[in-house]
């Protein structure tokens, strides 16, 4: 019964972790998993694909997802983590662009206020800017991306935040 249940969980968790483990988001959990596989090899005949492979992938993103990933093991009960590691790393990229999400929707709804408040006279109409702004940002069919095992969520935190912190001079 044990079994039956293990593996119905690992077909669940295989089911949800899946897709996002395809095209760039695979190279990234790869290096998540190997960090040296970031590095080019010495016999490696196809110098032009082995350079892109060693240098188009930055290794802050991965780095984040292996140490989330290395911090849930610790602190999660491994029942209720996926079997693998690669499977951990899947997840580890999902919460970590799940929150770097939320931060940066955060950062520009409070980015948006603070300039419409300063910049234009609109008056109480600012709340309702803000809001429009941030649905427009969140209900965009580029969001996908954000939902994934790709920089991008990471980047929009880092960019709002820096725009947040220069706005707060």
């Amino acid at each position: 019964n044990d079994l039956m249940m293990s593996n119905n969980y690992s077909s669940i968790t295989e089911f949800f972790l899946s897709p996002v483990t395809k095209w760039d988001s695979a190279r990234f959990l790869t290096i998540a998993a190997d960090p040296w596989e970031r590095h080019p090899f010495k016999d490696h005949k196809d110098e032009l694909l082995h350079s892109e492979q060693a240098h188009a992938f930055f290794p802050l993103f991965p780095l984040l997802i292996r140490h989330l990933a290395l911090f849930l093991v610790k602190i999660v009960p491994l029942s209720l983590l996926p079997p693998t590691f690669e499977g951990v790393l899947a997840l580890s990229a999902l919460l970590l662009n799940f929150i770097s999400f939320l931060i940066a929707l955060h950062c520009l709804l409070d980015l948006t206020l603070i300039l419409t408040q300063r910049y234009i006279e609109i008056g109480d109409n600012s709340l309702y800017i803000t809001g429009k702004i941030a649905a427009i940002f969140y209900l965009n069919p580029a969001t996908i991306f954000f939902c994934t095992c790709y920089t991008e969520a990471v980047f929009a935190m880092f960019t709002f935040a820096g725009y947040c912190l220069y706005t707060r001079e």
